[in-house]
């Protein structure tokens, strides 16, 4: 695949005080998803893939998610596409939606001396090759929310 079109970021946080067991327990429920986003948006998923690790890891489409603005107006739906999986420190999810013709997002995360690093990498190509500065900048301000917001759930979390 060519790079003409897309744009990446990749932003890493580390959550002290907690093992990788319980960040992924987390990370991969669409309850822990929709936290992370809240509340600015939230994503529908069907009642068959309730985690990350219950989505066949094989690069086909399984389902639409519906992209409620804060959390209840449709504003796009994204096709859900899993490429690989290893719980718990990895999966790797390729889609698309109404704007971005490819969305790649990677999540990983690491067992460090005190926590657990999050690393979030995505690359998107937008359908309109002009709204990528845009789209790239948007995206990139939801994850650093969705970081802020992961990191103080577990901070507020009882041990």
């Amino acid at each position: 695949m060519d790079s003409y079109g897309f744009r990446g970021f990749e932003i890493s946080t580390v959550i002290v005080g907690v093992d990788i067991e319980a960040v992924w327990d987390r990370v991969e429920t669409w309850q822990g998803v929709n936290y992370e986003l809240s509340p600015l948006v939230r994503m529908t998923a069907p009642a068959a893939y309730p985690r990350v690790s219950d989505i066949p890891a094989d690069g086909e489409i399984h389902f639409t998610s519906y992209i409620l603005l804060f959390g209840v107006l449709p504003i796009d739906a994204h096709r859900f596409a899993l490429r690989a999986r290893e719980a718990p420190f990895y999966f790797d999810e390729r889609s698309h939606n109404s704007l971005i013709k490819v969305w790649t997002h990677r999540r990983s995360l690491e067992a460090v001396e005190g926590g657990v690093r999050v690393t979030d990498h995505c690359t998107i190509k937008p359908r309109l090759y002009l709204t990528g500065g845009l789209l790239g900048f948007i995206y990139r301000q939801i994850f650093r929310h969705r970081h802020r917001r992961l990191k103080r759930y577990f901070a507020r979390r009882p041990s």
